[in-house]
């Protein structure tokens, strides 16, 4: 297992990896592309680009060879691509609460089921991976530009208000919609939440969700229960892997771009300045005791 800081290792690996695309380093145009998904024009997802090309002519062999009775659902689809990446958890915006502390249903969020956790990735300052983030950010600002409307706004992943963006911001969905095939409930039942209002929609979610745990993998790669997510995972360096998609809204004149979090494994503690404890003593006290000098006791009137 590598070590806590043997991030130069832990680099080479990332860019040997062929499962996944590490946005540290690559051009994203020259291997990756947008895909539709099922909602057609309106919805795509970044895909490998290979992918892609090997899928159209599985589909243009079997055109050609339509009496040998293979079926369409035999070709292996394409899926969104692994987008991998290194960054330091925000410690000010990392909401990675359980029931993302719903309260109850508001117009963002009706119900505990549209519950999405979410938090800001930062530049892991003082690694290996400090110099790749800015390419990170480029390579983002550069796959969105494929799709964006220029007539719209953009929202989702990064500040796009902002120059020079300094943030990624990533999501993951708590829970799903139960199939035939859904496993039993336990998982719902035994999911923590901090609240009245969520302990009830909770019960009421029963037999139609289940949970979606977030993949967060400590150090020694266990997996992170999920009332531990904040403590563990805020000010955290970590391997982030997402999957990246696009919605295009007319009617509201937005592109949205969503990172979804595929996993996150911690791989070393944040390294930005400590917090400061408080000191067990009074220190100015403790300094008066040690020159002898004496004070009153303003309420007993006594020297002390």
């Amino acid at each position: 297992m590598l070590g806590a800081m043997d991030f130069t290792r832990l680099r080479t690996r990332l860019l040997e990896d062929d499962s996944s695309f590490y946005l540290g380093t690559i051009e994203a145009g020259d291997e990756l592309e947008w895909y539709p998904t099922v909602m057609g024009k309106r919805g795509h997802m970044v895909v490998n680009k290979a992918a892609v090309t090997a899928y159209n002519e599985s589909w243009e062999a079997l055109s050609r060879e339509a009496t040998t009775g293979q079926d369409v659902k035999d070709l292996k689809q394409v899926e969104a691509a692994t987008l991998t990446f290194v960054a330091a958890v925000s410690d000010r915006n990392c909401f990675l609460t359980p029931c993302g502390n719903w309260k109850g249903p508001t117009n963002l969020l009706p119900s505990l089921a549209d519950v999405k956790l979410g938090c800001e990735l930062v530049a892991p300052h003082n690694t290996a991976f400090a110099g790749d983030f800015p390419r990170v950010i480029r390579n983002l600002e550069s796959l969105a530009r494929l799709v964006t409307n220029k007539k719209h706004d953009s929202k989702g992943i990064l500040d796009w208000r902002s120059k020079p963006r300094e943030c990624i911001q990533v999501r993951h969905c708590v829970f799903q919609t139960k199939d035939e095939d859904a496993y039993e409930d336990s998982d719902l039942k035994k999911w923590p939440v901090k609240n009245h209002e969520a302990g009830i929609a909770l019960q009421s979610m029963r037999n139609t969700h289940v949970v979606n745990e977030l993949p967060a993998y400590d150090i020694h790669r266990h997996l992170i229960p999920p009332s531990e997510h904040m403590k563990a995972l805020g000010g955290a360096i970590v391997r982030v892997a997402i999957s990246l998609r696009h919605w295009s809204i007319d009617k509201q004149a937005k592109d949205v771009y969503t990172a979804d979090i595929v996993s996150l494994s911690v791989i070393g503690s944040a390294s930005g300045p400590k917090k400061r404890r408080a000191p067990a003593f009074d220190p100015w006290l403790d300094q008066v005791i040690r020159k002898k000098v004496r004070l009153v006791d303003g309420a007993a009137g006594r020297f002390i």
